[in-house]
């Protein structure tokens, strides 16, 4: 009987410490950072020059572009009312970030639809990767792990990538291609050829065909994609933004394939 107590305080005693040791785990893995996890690295985006889609999508196309000029000048705009509350040192941030911005003027005005793949992938890699203010370990001026940009296809000396990644000096290259839609099942469907070249290693890491539909299903939020657990549960997503038929085939496939980029990225960039 004596036997048997015993037994049963070392079995409870052992099932307590191993339950220590894995909540122990599972906070140092609510603290650790992002840039505990990963190194840093650089990314260079190459946006698409063509794609193709139905007739009768083309007014959604028209309505992306013009939202994207549209949100050009608004951000100017939301920038100069913000500078008549500023200080002189925010006045001054203020203006140099306006006069930015109004140099990107005909970049807005050369925007196509279909760059939207890369402008999207480029900022929801940032978001998945860099420290975001909703996060509890948010610092003030948190270090980024990505450092990224994207270029228009026309500026390009080479379709070789390794040469392109010895110009630019970055570590990773993603392209798009065959960009077309189509309809499965009656529902309206996005599909594009993503490729993650590794300058380090001189090879394709992937290349993959990514399918987004209209309906938007089976969208992961960034905090699903990154099982980022210091990530507070209020200011995760909840919704998907997207606000035309077309724009919401580019919203599905975009984040299925940010997931995959990102998933690949991590195991290389891993600590």
């Amino acid at each position: 009987m004596r036997n048997s107590h015993f037994l049963m305080r070392l079995y409870t005693t052992i099932l307590l410490v191993v339950l220590c040791f894995i909540g122990q785990d599972l906070l140092g893995q609510d603290r650790q950072t992002k840039q505990e996890l990963y190194k840093p690295f650089t990314i260079l985006i190459i946006k698409p020059d063509t794609a193709f889609i139905a007739d009768s999508l083309r007014v959604w196309a028209d309505s992306i572009e013009s939202r994207y000029i549209s949100r050009h000048y608004y951000a100017i705009t939301m920038l100069d009312s913000m500078k008549k509350w500023a200080d002189e040192d925010g006045k001054r941030a203020m203006e140099e970030r306006i006069e930015r911005k109004k140099l990107e003027e005909m970049d807005a005005h050369n925007f196509k639809y279909y760059h939207t793949l890369a402008n999207t992938t480029l900022f929801e890699l940032g978001v998945l990767f860099n420290t975001q203010y909703w996060e509890k370990n948010f610092l003030s001026k948190p270090a980024n792990i990505i450092e990224g940009v994207s270029i228009d296809k026309a500026e390009l000396f080479s379709y070789n990538l390794t040469k392109i990644g010895q110009r630019y000096k970055v570590d990773y290259i993603v392209t798009f291609e065959d960009i077309r839609t189509d309809r499965k099942n009656g529902i309206g469907t996005l599909s594009y050829i993503t490729t993650l070249f590794s300058t380090n290693e001189d090879k394709v890491l992937f290349k993959k065909k990514t399918e987004g539909n209209a309906l938007v299903l089976d969208y992961k939020s960034f905090r699903q994609i990154a099982s980022q657990k210091n990530i507070n549960e209020k200011a995760k997503e909840s919704e998907v933004h997207c606000f035309n038929y077309l724009d919401c085939m580019f919203t599905s496939a975009v984040r299925f394939s940010t997931e995959e980029l990102f998933m690949v990225i991590a195991k290389k960039q891993k600590k």
